[in-house]
């Protein structure tokens, strides 16, 4: 296995099983000079949240390797939590893992096949399709984040081209020519109903890239859409248990 191979290995374990492939173009024109939509990395899911948190307590160490000299760190001085890690915290920038080490059990391939095959069918009747970037926020203790938001009336609300999904309220869809703005005044009129509602303070699972974006405080940025749709309210009773 390659440092690069083991890299991608543990970031995704520390994303919840997801891996995010490298972005190889940046931009393209067109032959008139237009910008033409650069392709966007793929997110494939290669491990269920549920594998990926027993990769991690399987986890033994990682070798770090970046200026200086290889340093080994053992598993617990990795910060591994809920949907984060050093890594994703940036503690280990300029690093590169060079090896990583896990404890393993023998197990019956045929059962954990079937098993695999339990959680996308589970996944899949849960989630909706189409262009979205996975859960928006990380659930808080005891409250599912996708059952604050559909409690404070946000099932299906639109701003924009970014809508709430009927389907899993955690979901904010792209359904035509969405914005970041219109995305980012979602999250932000989300957080602001739950917290009224609530006073639950939604904790963002995804992380938030450019310019615009004042992650210190919940409230608004500049750049909010004016035109808003309400909540469609026609959808069906949502599964605890897969949400």
């Amino acid at each position: 296995m390659t440092a690069m191979q083991l890299a991608r290995a543990v970031a995704v374990i520390a994303n919840g099983g997801n891996l995010v492939e490298p972005r190889v173009v940046e931009a393209a024109f067109e032959a008139g000079g237009k910008p033409a939509p650069a392709p966007r990395p793929p997110v494939r899911r290669v491990l269920s949240p549920e594998t990926a948190i027993q990769m991690k307590r399987m986890m033994e160490q990682v070798v770090l390797n970046g200026t200086g000299a290889a340093k080994e760190v053992p598993a617990e001085g990795l910060g591994l939590v809920y949907r984060g890690s050093a890594f994703t915290r940036g503690q280990f920038a300029d690093r590169v893992v060079l090896s990583a080490e896990f404890t393993l059990w023998p197990g019956d391939a045929e059962a954990l096949m079937e098993r695999v095959r339990e959680l996308d069918v589970r996944r899949l009747g849960a989630q909706p399709r189409g262009r979205n970037a996975g859960s928006i926020f990380k659930n808080a203790a005891d409250h599912p984040a996708w059952r604050l938001i559909d409690q404070a009336g946000l099932r299906g609300h639109r701003i924009g081209d970014a809508q709430i999904s009927d389907k899993h309220c955690n979901f904010f869809l792209n359904v035509g020519q969405a914005r970041a703005a219109d995305v980012k005044a979602l999250i932000d009129l989300a957080r602001e109903r739950v917290r009224e509602r609530f006073g639950i303070e939604l904790e963002l699972e995804i992380a938030l890239v450019g310019e615009g974006f004042d992650l210190r405080h919940p409230e608004p940025v500049e750049g909010r859409p004016e035109r808003s749709e309400g909540s469609s309210g026609s959808a069906g009773p949502a599964t605890e248990e897969t949400r």
